[in-house]
């Protein structure tokens, strides 16, 4: 876990506005203005059908027959973040609608249908590559089979110059869609950005940037952190956690739209590092709370959990469960604001499993991973080499853990391990345990090919079709194994740049598949 950082006072975007390019029948309103054109290079015009459909020279994504006369308007535009469209269309009489989507090298995907029948419809769509071409078409179902608008084509605009490149070194087939969102932590700069199947970025938005002419790195402490990046629940973008400087200032959960404007912010006291969010509607955040042993100050970790009203309580407190081992000198310096606080259980990871209600927390202090009841909150056991919880097959099956997941009886932990010791790589693990029979034992482990040693961060998450999704961090790597242990997806950041968590997932909302 890095030093405290400030948080954030997030970057107002500078950019051009909502713009587009419009075909339009009668009366509609004028259109707006944009880069986006008519497949054919003419200016916006009225909707006409092509003599076969969809042909090839037009680069309509399919030969979807087109119905001019249902439709009248259609209009798509980019929005401040510019691999972001804004589409519009009206159709004559009420009906559902989606899009197809096909890039320059003719791939074609297309957007889930509207949920309901209506004759005015707006779509956002996301996963975009930035400056690339697409064309844009609607298609409707009909009793008759689907009917299509004339195409129209969308040019993207350029994510910031300042942001980290990004190379795919292993990419996934066209026909594996997904999207990994992360922080992008560099030497002057910090972005939430989203990386898809092919190692490009779709998404970014400047969370800071370092002034001009302020010249060298800043030091510790005086610029932000943010550390995991989450699709938000309403589909309106992502969300993304703040960290307070001290134990009474707050960690912050910042829901960002897909324009990159903040829409809402939850305040933690003393919240940090990690979050979970749950299906109601409420949150947990880590957070820190000291407490003295004579002259000693030590520095532990709580749960806490915000309900969707925005009451916060403590569920649970990490000195109410372990005990410091006193005869031992935990580091100092980790919070600048009071310097001589010994940093005792670190805390860095929180995974929520909705099927139990349980929290799952890793624990440096102890090596350790703890299972809390989100009701009670009380420690149902825990996972480590000095715990009589469980009795695991070899020692440091569990080392310096950065996060963790529950998959059935099974634990994916990832392991930081000993960066001090050459024999000691870091990566993740699974951990088969029987809690009834109160045994555990590792069963598989992923080093990235090699012997990697993560010092910042990192961590691991299990896909449905059993592949393992991990974040190197500081390496500037992230990478995904198969259920069958095959490297199937691997990207890099340039030297001087790391990633936060990582959070896969297998769609977003609003793009096409």
């Amino acid at each position: 876990m890095p030093q405290p950082r400030r948080r954030p006072v997030l970057v107002p975007l500078a950019g051009p506005p909502l713009v587009a390019a419009a075909l339009a029948l009668g009366a509609c309103a004028p259109p707006l203005h944009s880069r986006a054109t008519p497949p054919d290079g003419t200016t916006a015009g009225p909707l006409a059908p092509s003599d076969s459909g969809a042909p090839a020279d037009t680069g309509a994504p399919s030969a979807c027959p087109e119905d001019p006369a249902r439709f009248a308007d259609f209009e798509a535009g980019l929005a401040a973040i510019p691999t972001v469209a804004r589409v519009r269309w009206t159709t004559t009489t009420a009906a559902q609608g989606r899009l197809l989507v096909r890039d320059a090298d003719g791939h074609l995907r297309e957007t889930e249908p509207e949920a309901t029948a209506a004759t005015d419809h707006s779509h956002t769509l996301v996963g975009l590559h930035q400056l690339s071409a697409y064309t844009l078409q609607v298609a409707l179902d009909t009793p008759d089979g689907p009917v299509c608008s004339p195409p129209l084509s969308l040019e993207t605009g350029s994510l910031p110059a300042s942001l980290p490149a990004v190379t795919a070194e292993v990419a996934h087939a066209d026909d594996s869609p997904g999207y990994t969102l992360t922080p992008i932590i560099a030497e002057n700069s910090l972005y939430a950005a989203i990386i898809d199947n092919t190692g490009a970025y779709v998404w970014a938005r400047v969370i800071w940037e370092q002034p001009e002419g302020s010249g060298g790195p800043p030091p510790p402490g005086t610029h932000p952190i943010i550390f995991r990046v989450v699709p938000s629940p309403d589909g309106r973008g992502v969300i993304v956690n703040t960290q307070g400087e001290a134990t009474d200032e707050p960690g912050d959960l910042v829901q960002i739209d897909w324009d990159g404007q903040e829409l809402d912010r939850r305040s933690f006291t003393g919240g940090h590092t990690d979050f979970a969010l749950r299906p109601d509607g409420g949150a947990a955040m880590l957070g820190w709370t000291i407490r003295s042993f004579g002259e000693r100050k030590l520095l532990g970790d709580t749960i806490l959990v915000q309900e969707p009203s925005g009451e916060t309580t403590v569920l649970w407190d990490a000195f109410d469960h372990l005990v410091p081992d006193l005869g031992r000198r935990y580091n100092t310096g980790f919070m600048p604001a009071e310097g001589d606080i010994e940093d005792w259980s670190h805390v860095n990871s929180i995974w929520y499993d909705a099927e139990t209600d349980d929290y799952y927390v890793t624990i440096t202090a102890n090596n350790g991973v703890a299972r809390v009841d989100a009701q009670t909150g009380a420690t149902t056991w825990v996972l480590a080499d000095d715990s009589d919880d469980f009795s695991i097959a070899a020692e440091k099956t569990i080392h310096s853990p950065h996060s963790v997941q529950r998959i059935d009886d099974e634990l994916l932990v990832f392991n930081r391990r000993n960066p001090g010791d050459p024999a000691s790589c870091s990566g993740p693990t699974v951990v088969a345990i029987d809690e009834a029979a109160q045994t555990a034992e590792e069963t598989w482990r992923w080093e990235g090919g090699g012997c990697l040693h993560v010092g910042f961060l990192g961590n691991s998450q299990r896909m449905p079709d059993g592949a393992t999704v991990t974040s190197w961090s500081h390496l500037g790597m992230m990478d995904e194994v198969s259920a069958a242990g095959d490297l199937v997806w691997r990207v890099r950041l340039g030297i001087g740049a790391a990633f936060g968590f990582s959070h896969r997932v297998p769609t977003l909302a609003g793009a096409a598949q």
